[in-house]
């Protein structure tokens, strides 16, 4: 071996391979011998006349048992071994810090040797690597291959590929490649074209987009419904980290629905709730939930072997963000603004930029795991959101750089013309696309409310009655129907009727009564609309009496009271006729 060359190299790489822990175990005398050699259970040609030392018991993996249970994930286990059933060769588990890409991966190794009758199967942890000679350094450190420090870096890479291909089929696992992605053309795709029994498994926050990957987003963990905990894969996580340390822990009919409400919060992240469990044992259940809010300061690891990138969800997040150039970074921090996601073309407008100018950098942070798809019904356009603890993270970084105001304002303009303009067309032919509109919208309008009652002032108190009726028209058909009534409440005790126009008074008294009719409080409603319907003469506006008139009747029509009904709705008549206002007449004639 010490006099091959590279017509050689096949019979040097496929020698003893060094473990991780130290060199190669001790092997008998060079020997002259057999055409072939088998390694890993591969038959090896040998090279005609090399002095060569057979392998005795070479070791086949480098994978790790850990010291905590790994659990759930079956079916992504399943889903990635049928990839390579298929003929994939190079398979990227992608997702944001946290999400437990390397314990699956070290899951799948196990899983793999005989499932897919390898050879053998390593891990490389690549964490620390940060270019492409120290990328192959570190395999060949893991599989032993002998370095050539006079070697350029591509023919180095070139050189590992050819002594991969000497192994036969086995799998290389690259964890933590995301620093690396760039490189993904000079090494794994030179890797995959060298040795063609090669599978590579990376794991990675960022997406390779070479051609050979196949891309597996790795989700969460499964969460509980609403009404059970079991089958849950977070909860089961959970239980199994705290019971560490409280082995007498146990899901209970007392702690089940604050377990689950844990859960849920979490996302279902597996960091996440891991920390979340080193912190029952001093808050509690119900202390974890109240301090939720300050997540990225309460979930730290507090073992003596808390270090690295996962010690703190705050120091896992930093390692992604540390990876973002200037203008991925500004468009991260804005996009904390938004709440229960968002189109592209909205990211767009409220990041600043003109129409499409965003575009790259949300598929950049969408391709390094930063923002994720939710899913969608598939009438409306695609959607993206951010994990919680990113989106604090991001909203750290957004009040640092002093943009907070600025993009508060424009995502502010944008969804109350996008709410009003859906709330439009809820009596219209489109109905039902504007209330799915509306529903898509909720969470974004109600921050837009809360931004409006928070500024007190004249310009916000109008603007906040309009959000409300934005918000009035879908929540009114379709719920929730009790948050709503308290947000209508809250909307007219902070309005000043004197600044305010009357027209939009008028309308918020009759949502406000419709909402309290429907939460059995006739009385309250009754009121609402006489103060309503005063206000309507008083602004001799004959199509608002018109419909404050048709609220009152339909409150008696309701109730059975048909001639009462009846004659308030021949009142109303004559002022939708006396504006003019057909759609308004047709619907008291059906009425009537």
């Amino acid at each position: 071996r010490a006099t091959a060359r590279d017509p050689g190299l096949a019979c040097a790489a496929a020698g003893p391979i060094a473990s991780r822990a130290g060199p190669a175990r001790h092997q008998p005398p060079p020997v002259v011998g057999p055409q072939r050699r088998y390694t890993l259970g591969i038959s090896v040609p040998l090279c005609p006349g090399r002095v060569t030392a057979p392998v005795a018991d070479a070791k086949t993996s480098n994978l790790r048992t850990s010291a905590t249970r790994f659990i759930g994930r079956d079916q992504e286990r399943q889903q990635l071994l049928s990839l390579y059933d298929e003929g994939h060769r190079l398979v990227t588990i992608f997702g944001p810090a946290g999400t437990g890409k390397t314990r699956l991966a070290e899951a799948l190794g196990h899983q793999a040797v005989t499932r897919m009758s390898l050879g053998g199967v390593w891990i490389c942890e690549l964490a620390e690597v940060r270019d492409l000679d120290g990328l192959c350094s570190e395999v060949e450190r893991t599989l032993g291959v002998p370095a050539r420090p006079s070697q350029s870096v591509a023919d180095q890479a070139a050189r590992l590929g050819r002594a991969l291909a000497a192994r036969g089929p086995v799998l290389l696992i690259l964890d933590n490649f995301e620093q690396l992605a760039p490189f993904a053309p000079e090494s794994v795709s030179v890797w995959l074209r060298e040795a063609p029994d090669l599978r590579l498994l990376v794991t990675s926050r960022e997406q390779l987009r070479v051609r050979a990957e196949v891309r597996f987003e790795l989700q969460p963990l499964s969460l509980p419904d609403d009404e059970k905990t079991e089958g849950s894969e977070a909860v089961e996580f959970f239980v199994d980290r705290v019971r560490a340390l409280d082995p007498s822990f146990g899901v209970t009919p007392d702690n089940r629905e604050l377990v689950g409400t844990l859960v849920r919060r979490l996302e279902g992240i597996p960091l996440a709730i891991e920390l979340a469990a080193s912190r029952v044992e001093l808050l509690g259940l119900q202390g974890l939930l109240d301090n939720l809010d300050k997540r990225l300061d309460l979930l730290v690891d507090g073992s003596r072997e808390g270090s690295g990138r996962h010690a703190t969800l705050r120091v896992a997040i930093d390692s992604s963000w540390s990876l973002l150039d200037d203008a991925e970074r500004e468009c991260l921090a804005i996009c904390a603004v938004f709440r229960g996601g968002f189109s592209p073309t909205a990211a767009s407008e409220i990041v600043g930029q003109s129409a499409g100018a965003a575009l790259p950098q949300l598929q950049s942070l969408r391709d390094k795991s930063l923002l994720r798809k939710l899913q969608s019904d598939g009438r409306g356009p695609p959607r993206f959101g951010l994990f919680e603890a990113i989106r604090a993270f991001a909203a750290e970084k957004l009040d640092e750089s002093g943009m907070r105001v600025a993009a508060e304002e424009r995502h502010a303009a944008y969804y109350m013309a996008q709410g009003e303009a859906a709330a439009e067309r809820v009596t219209g032919p489109n109905a039902a696309d504007a209330l799915d509109t509306l529903t898509r919208e909720r969470d974004n309008l109600l921050a837009v409310h809360r931004w409006a009652m928070a500024r007190r002032d004249i310009d916000a108190g109008e603007g906040v009655l309009r959000c409300a009726l934005a918000l009035d028209a879908g929540a009114s058909i379709r719920g929730p129907f009790a948050s709503h009534l308290t947000l209508l409440e809250e909307t007219l005790a902070a309005a000043h009727t004197d600044n305010l126009p009357a027209e939009l008074w008028i309308r918020a008294l009759r949502s406000r009564a419709r909402a309290l009719s429907v939460a059995g409080r006739g009385t309250a409603a009754q009121r609402d609309l006489d103060h309503a319907l005063t206000a309507a003469r008083d602004l001799e506006d004959e199509r608002m009496q018109a419909t404050v008139i048709v609220d009152l009747a339909m409150r008696h029509h309701g109730q059975r009271e048909t001639s009462t009904a009846r004659m308030l709705y021949e009142r109303a008549l004559g002022h939708a006729r006396q504006a003019d206002d057909h759609h308004l007449e047709g619907r008291i004639l059906g009425n009537l």
